[in-house]
């Protein structure tokens, strides 16, 4: 190479014309090459020249040469068809990538391509089988070539028989020589010269070929050479030339190569600085977008894909994995299918035995993934050992691990990190985006197919056995668990010991997969899963003993060290399979301490509001403590029995599961009352606890009545007990009411529930004074609730100070303990923000208000997932906009519309049923409406309406009686919006609608409704007078005056009433006037409505403007009067 080196610094010292040195040597080649080389049709007679070759030296006699260009011409063609023919080179627009996928991985190659970098550079796109390389390289070829920079493109394998390093070589130095005549001439006479460079290595061709050749190329454009499969070549030749010589070329040559990431290519390529590889990966889950894009464009081309539902097209594109040719084997099974949309179905979602048996569906896949094993050394036997072990520990893994990962938890079994890495290096190609770099980084294989062929279709050698790998697995699984899951270990351990009760359960710990050692996390998550894959029969006995020691004799480390990292061990599958393995050699004692230990993580979980997650650990209890039971009489294994079944209950509750929850209550009702006598200081505050709790699982059930019936013998238990202790009973007395209030209001009871919910309020207080902090929030909590229940009632003014109680105790919480009480601190102020709203103090809403939106903001940017926050957040700007728009605040009102409505969209978007937010969405578009409309925007407010309206017709159908008053509201503001803008032709329909929807209501609740009613025929009769309809203009606001006089008549003291009265009576007498009638018929209408107007001003001067404006109009009512 230092010969190379040489003769390029010396180009660059002559330039680019190539002037030739040699001519003043003597030799004859290089002499005539200069001499002649501008000449056309000359003779050279009794020349003697001297010719020297690579392999021969010899002297003739030249006489009478004639040579002509054509000849010339000739002869280079004849030099190139010495090199060999590279059929099958060239690349197929059909196989680039599809429009719009890719986008990342081909900017960052043309970057590359077109960067400032003057000299060679080899660009590495490394990725397994079937991630879609030859797409990229196809997609290149077709840019560079539209550009004028495509040198040369070659595809190893496709090319078969011709598909060498030679051809690859053949092709390059074919595309050097179209880019001009130049290069063309020197290259022809480098092969004519020297007949053996045609089929010299390529080594040689790149050093006496392709070197010189560059002197005749320009400077000022890229030259880009793509080569596919580099894994295919299998020429440690080319792999030297990649490394050792591209940066020797003094031009911007830009050379692609696509490969396997095998060992033997990555360690030969690594570190060196010309060359580079690609930032983004082509398989996983970032390429799922692509892969959807490019399934979606196949499916288009065909009749069946518009049967495909998007579930299953959404879960077909997470089971390719993020691997192109597994989703177009898959796509090209299809088109041959008989019924391809049930074929696809049982391909995503069971297993068709017709893609396991199609040639070119599962078996092309299989074939695949057997080239690539067929390259290992099966022969040596150490290979073999490691690819058993590791490659078998791979593909039974529940959940991948990394190199560190897994050599720490086989460490006890003798598997070390080198051999890890070394075996996936090896086996590169059937891993997904493996870096032998990072030993933190988890082994993925490469595809699901890839585990079914290794433990499945794979034959010897390549099949791996995973029964054994599940024990291995599920022994040193026990082994981690039984030395590191301990207090000193981790700390947070021990949470459910001690004594507790239902209102003092502990907090379960939540510990992040990250807090804990990769492997621990693996053997907390999976321990159970390899041990019901081993067969019991064939378990030694050191195995069994260890798994009752960890699992069984002390099982509340376990429990809560999985129930911290959020899924709790599955002991009852456990327990079963270790019964199958043999006799069970648990004693009552260790018996009853899994039970409790079961029973207290249960309660934990459901206090903690896991959604039934602690069901089959209570389940579990049950059925170990109904086993004890029904040989021990002992009257503490009944309460420990009815204990477990109420914590059973709860969980069946977060299920939704409220008959089978309501039998497991009642069970331990009967068994409680049935051991009570026996003992009555033990069993009767359980009673208490387990008929209120029955009581709510009834009120669930819809029967109220029951719960009323159930919670009232409890109440009177408590009120009994309350003489003999002092706390305790108190709680229970406190909660008690608190329940019995709910059922009462549920029966429409109301009064009857305040009543007891300030009974609860004030024994709560007196808890607090007794220096009892921990019923601080207890406190609140029912002042809240006390307050909610006044508000229901329409006791306002009562409301508002339990409200501000609760508000004040609960600041005080937030102070002491950051963070903790934000969620019920920003309900309060919405609560409080309502209240005041219900009072008509509507200067005084924004202050809370606001306050709970700013504190629920900062917890949607905590936690955006969060459904319940993103709701409550919502529900804030819905308020706090409504509040603004009764006091005519336009701008600031069409702001928090805004921001309700998008964030009812959002939360909407992302939910398995959108329709079950079109209520609250409907809502906020009739707010958004009317801040629309205030600031003149009523075309806006037209169209948000009228979406408001479709949303309700759909809800109506459902719940008529607490949607249609909803439908006519949006229907009634529709019509008046439309009126504004003088469409009073559409503000018609709308405006009936609504007024025949609230006269129904009406007939069934006139107190409720007529209002409504009264407002609609009043409007309607305006539309209907703008178009000349006098006489239906007449009737509309005949019936609105009819209902008005009766409202005024009913409460004198509704000034609004009275106003809006005032103002049908004036426009009636107009319209009747208009139609001709009597100045005496008129005359009285507008009288009457001057004394309602002159009411108004005595009671509230505020009205004064508006006499003031009537007595202008109308002078001669006034003198009258």
């Amino acid at each position: 190479m230092d010969k190379v080196t040489a003769k390029i610094k010396g180009w660059m010292r002559l330039g680019d014309r190539g002037d030739a040195l040699e001519s003043q040597t003597g030799q004859a080649g290089n002499f005539r090459t200069e001499v002649f080389s501008q000449a056309r049709d000359f003779k050279l007679q009794d020349v003697h020249m001297s010719v020297a070759g690579r392999d021969f030296y010899h002297s003739q006699n030249i006489q009478h040469i004639y040579q002509t260009a054509n000849n010339i011409t000739v002869n280079i063609n004849e030099a190139l068809r010495r090199l060999p023919n590279p059929v099958g080179s060239s690349w197929e627009p059909s196989q680039a990538c599809l429009p719009g996928t890719r986008v990342l991985h081909l900017e960052e190659i043309s970057s590359w391509i077109h960067g400032p970098s003057s000299s060679a550079e080899a660009f590495i796109v490394a990725s397994s089988a079937g991630s879609g390389k030859t797409a990229i390289a196809n997609t290149v070829c077709q840019e560079a070539h539209k550009d004028g920079h495509l040198v040369a493109s070659f595809f190893f394998k496709q090319t078969k028989g011709q598909s060498t390093s030679r051809h690859m070589m053949a092709a390059i130095i074919h595309g050097l020589c179209a880019i001009n005549d130049q290069v063309r001439c020197h290259v022809g006479e480098a092969l004519f010269k020297d007949i053996t460079l045609s089929s010299a290595p390529i080594d040689r061709q790149f050093e006496e070929i392709i070197l010189p050749a560059c002197k005749y190329l320009p400077h000022n454009r890229p030259f880009v050479v793509t080569i596919d499969g580099l894994d295919e070549a299998r020429d440690p030749l080319l792999l030297n030339l990649i490394r050792d010589c591209i940066s020797l070329i003094p031009l911007p040559f830009r050379f692609l190569f696509t490969t396997r990431p095998e060992k033997s290519i990555m360690q030969h390529l690594a570190n060196k600085p010309h060359i580079r590889y690609s930032s983004y990966s082509l398989v996983g889950g970032d390429n799922r977008p692509d892969l959807r894009h490019y399934i979606e464009s196949r499916l288009s081309a065909t009749d069946y894909g518009v049967k495909i539902p998007l579930k299953l097209l959404e879960d077909f594109v997470v089971k390719t994995e993020g691997l192109f040719l597994w989703a177009a084997t898959v796509l090209n099974h299809l088109d041959q299918s008989f019924e391809p949309f049930e074929e696809l179905r049982s391909i995503v979602y069971t297993s068709s035995h017709h893609w396991g048996e199609d040639v070119d569906g599962t078996r092309k896949l299989d074939d695949l993934y057997s080239t690539i094993l067929s390259k290992q050394k099966w022969t040596d036997t150490a290979f073999v050992a490691a690819y058993r072990r590791v490659m078998g520990s791979i593909v039974t893994l529940r959940e991948p691990l990394s190199s560190h990962g897994l050599a720490l938890l086989y460490e006890p079994d003798g598997l070390a990190l080198s051999m890890i890495e070394n075996l996936c290096k090896s086996l590169q190609p059937l891993l997904q985006n493996y870096d032998p770099k990072d030993p933190q980084k988890p082994i993925h294989l490469l595809h699901l197919s890839v585990r079914e062929f290794l433990t499945k279709r794979a034959p010897l050698p390549y099949r791996l056995e995973t029964a054994e790998n599940h024990t291995k697995l599920s022994l040193l699984s026990l082994l981690l668990i039984k030395n590191n899951i301990t207090r000193h270990t981790m700390p947070f351990l021990g949470y459910t010991e001690g004594q507790w009760d239902i209102h003092s359960i502990p907090n379960i710990p939540t510990i992040a997969k990250d807090a804990i050692p990769e492997p621990i996390w693996y053997a907390l998550r999976f321990v159970v899963d390899h041990t019901l894959e081993v067969g019991p029969g064939n378990t030694e006995a050191s195995h069994l003993t260890l798994l009752r020691d960890v699992m069984f004799c002390n099982p509340r480390p376990l429990l809560e060290a999985t129930a911290a990292i959020g899924s709790v061990v599955d002991l009852p599958r456990a327990r079963k399979w270790l019964e199958s393995a043999g006799p069970n050699t648990l004693d009552e004692s260790s018996l009853r301490s899994l039970a409790k230990a079961l029973s207290d993580i249960a309660s934990c979980l459901e206090d903690g509001k896991h959604g039934g997650e602690g069901l089959p650990a209570a389940q579990e209890a049950v059925s170990v403590l109904g086993q004890i039971a029904s040989s021990d009489p002992d009257p503490s294994i009944q309460r420990d029995l009815a204990l477990s079944l109420r914590v059973a209950s709860k969980s069946l509750v977060a299920r939704q599961r409220y008959p089978d929850a309501l039998r497991c209550i009642e069970d331990a009702v009967t068994l409680t009352r049935q051991s009570a006598p026996m003992n009555l200081a033990a069993f009767r505050l359980p009673l208490v606890q387990f008929l209120r709790w029955q009581g709510k699982v009834l009120i669930t059930l819809e029967r109220p009545d029951d719960a009323v019936r159930v919670c009232g013998e409890a109440l009177r238990m408590c009120r009994d007990i309350s003489t003999e202790n002092t706390v305790i009973p108190k709680v229970e007395l406190a909660y008690t009411l608190f329940a019995q209030a709910w059922n009462l209001s549920e029966c429409q009871r109301h009064s009857e529930g305040v009543e007891l919910l300030a009974e609860a309020v004030a024994t709560f207080r007196g808890l607090v004074l007794e220096d009892a902090p921990a019923f601080l929030e207890h406190l609140t909590n029912a002042l809240y609730n006390h307050a909610s229940y006044l508000t229901d009632m329409d006791r306002h003014e009562e409301a508002l100070g339990p409200i501000e109680e609760a508000l004040s105790v609960y600041r005080e919480l937030a102070e002491n303990i950051p963070g903790e009480f934000d969620g019920v601190l920003a309900a309060t102020l919405h609560q409080r923000a309502i209240t005041l709203g219900q009072l008509e103090r509507y200067s005084d809403v924004s202050v809370p208000i606001l306050e709970a939106i700013a504190i629920r903001e900062r917890l949607y940017a905590k936690d955006p997932t969060s459904d319940d926050v993103a709701r409550q957040l919502a529900d804030s700007y819905h308020e706090c906009a409504l509040n603004l728009s009764y006091i005519g605040a336009g701008e600031e009102c069409l702001y928090y519309s805004q921001q309700a409505v998008r964030l009812w969209r959002e939360i909407a978007s992302l939910s398995k049923n959108p329709d079950a937010y079109h209520s609250e969405l409907s809502s906020s578009l009739l707010t958004l409406g009317s801040g629309l409309a205030s600031c003149e925007r009523y075309d806006d407010a037209i169209l948000v309406t009228g979406e408001s309206i479709s949303m309700r017709r759909q809800l109506a159908l459902r719940n008529p009686k607490e949607i249609e008053p909803l439908l006519a509201l949006s229907l009634f503001n529709h019509s008046w919006y439309l009126s504004q803008v003088g469409q009073d032709q559409k503000a018609i329909e709308p405006a009936q609608e609504a007024a025949e929807i609230q006269y129904r209501l009406a007939v069934l609740d006139p107190a409720t409704h007529n209002g409504d009613l009264a407002l609609s025929l009043h409007h309607l009769a305006q539309c209907l007078h703008s178009l000349g309809r006098f006489d239906d203009a007449i009737a509309a606001m005949s019936q609105a005056i009819r209902i008005r006089r009766a409202q005024v008549v009913d409460d004198s003291s509704a000034f609004d009433v009275a106003y809006r009265l005032a103002d049908s009576l004036q426009l009636y007498a107009l319209y009747m006037e208009e139609r001709g009638q009597e100045e005496l018929s008129t005359g009285s209408l507008r009288q009457e409505a001057l004394m309602l107007l002159r009411g108004l001003v005595e009671a509230d001067p505020k009205f004064e403007e508006v006499l003031s404006d009537f007595i202008k109009s109308y002078p001669s009512i006034a003198v009258i009067m």
